[in-house]
């Protein structure tokens, strides 16, 4: 398995911040995705299945589903990640600060082919975080602007 860990700090209330996560179709502009399908149940929740999008290169774009493991709101939300190419577990925790809200996303992730696909998650988990701090930062940009509509 390979952790990718990463963390923000948005500056807007929790409520917000966790309202932006579950908007599922909303997800495509701050996620690495080029269309996210909305949950199989309409509310969220446990159980549901969110499928992604994913472009790998140039044209090449990969499904990954995202079944939901825990509806926590407004403090977590935990998946598990059904991919062909990669799978695992992973959660977006959300806490309450001063000034808004602190953001941490992490993942534990398996690639394919066994020890194989841990090597090679392994050489790729710099661009995975990489890839997540700027997906964050979209993350955070966006929830900061919700407030002030």
């Amino acid at each position: 398995m390979t952790l990718v860990d990463v963390e923000t700090h948005c500056e807007a209330p929790p409520d917000q911040v966790w309202a932006l996560l579950v908007d599922w179709e909303r997800q495509a502009r701050w996620l690495r995705a080029d269309a996210v399908e909305a949950p199989s149940q309409p509310s969220g929740g446990v159980g549901a299945r969110v499928r992604r999008h994913v472009r790998v290169v140039g044209p090449l774009t990969i499904a990954t589903d995202l079944i939901v493991t825990e509806w926590v709101p407004p403090r977590r939300l935990g998946v598990r990640r059904d991919g062909r190419l990669v799978t695992g577990v992973g959660a977006f925790e959300i806490a309450p600060t001063d000034q808004g809200t602190h953001v941490r996303w992490w993942e534990a992730l398996a690639g394919p082919l066994g020890p194989l696909g841990g090597i090679a998650l392994g050489v790729l988990a710099p661009r995975l975080e990489r890839d997540r701090r700027r997906a964050l930062a979209r993350f955070k940009a966006l929830s900061e602007a919700a407030g002030t509509r």
